[in-house]
Formats: structure tokens, C-alpha cells, sequence
């Protein structure tokens, strides 16, 4: 979920910079990237959903968690091995290889789900004026209570 996070603090720089330096720049920027605002000042909802699917893919694309090497050694320390791969540079090469497809994919159905999230706290933003919880952060904690469990 840090790519959700990590974008959503992202897109939400040009508000915080608008109203801390006052600049018709960051002005401009926020009331473009904010899809809540009315069509006539500027506001391109499709450019903030665009934005976000590219940001929340990219930001899972391009993880530093990159680790194949050290699972790899982690794997040869504990004796345990993947069937029919040799332990060693073999590994490694077939953890980078499926790691690579993970991201990919796995980035790519994020950015949908992330993105499909948003549109409808956006939609429905209307009917649930009174209740402040939407549907990114319903997947926010529902994958956050998913990943505590496993540890």
C-alpha cells in the first residue's frame, strides 16, 4: 500500500506548497489537480485520475525493496530451495525474473483498483456527506490488517 500512500502525498504537495507560499503557481496547480472543483476554474478530472493510476504504478513499479540477491542468501543459509532451480546466481536470476512479473502485474491491477477507488469516493461523495470514510481508505485498512496478520 506504500505506492497508494506515497501518491496520494504526491498530488496532495501542490495544496500544501499553495497555501504555505501563497503563489499563484501552486494556486493554479492545486485547483487543476483537484477534481472536487467545478470544470469552469481549470479543475481536468481526468488528469488527476490519469495521474494518480501513473503515479501508484510507478511508485510500485520502481520499489527499493529490490532483494532478490538477499532472499537468494537468506534461502542457502536456512537450506531451503525452490523446486527444480539450483540454489545460488540461479535463484537469484528466477527471483528477479518473478519479481519483476509481480510488479508489473501487480502494479498494474493496484493502479486500477486505487484509481476505480477513487472515482467512486468521488461519485458518491454526494450521497455520504456526513460520513467522512471512503473507499480508499477502506482498501488502505483492509490491506493493512491483511498484512499484520501474516506477521
Amino acid at each position: 500500500m506504500q505506492p497508494v500512500l506515497t501518491t496520494t502525498y504526491v498530488l496532495a504537495l501542490p495544496a500544501i506548497l499553495a497555501s504555505l507560499v501563497q503563489s499563484p503557481f501552486w494556486e493554479r496547480a492545486r485547483d487543476i489537480l483537484n477534481p472536487a472543483t467545478v470544470a469552469a476554474s481549470g479543475s481536468k478530472p481526468w488528469l488527476y485520475y490519469s495521474l494518480h493510476a501513473f503515479l501508484v504504478f510507478s511508485f510500485n513499479l520502481l520499489d527499493i525493496a529490490n532483494l532478490p540477491k538477499e532472499i537468494s542468501n537468506y534461502m542457502i543459509k536456512m537450506g531451503a530451495r525452490i523446486p527444480n532451480i539450483k540454489p545460488g546466481r540461479a535463484t537469484t536470476e528466477y527471483l528477479a525474473k518473478v519479481q519483476a512479473s509481480t510488479r508489473f502485474w501487480g502494479g498494474l491491477l493496484l493502479s486500477l483498483l486505487a484509481t476505480l477507488s477513487m472515482l467512486m469516493d468521488h461519485q458518491f461523495r454526494h450521497i455520504n456527506e456526513g460520513f467522512s470514510i471512503g473507499f480508499t481508505s477502506v482498501l488502505i485498512i483492509v490491506c493493512s490488517s491483511k498484512l499484520t496478520t501474516y506477521y
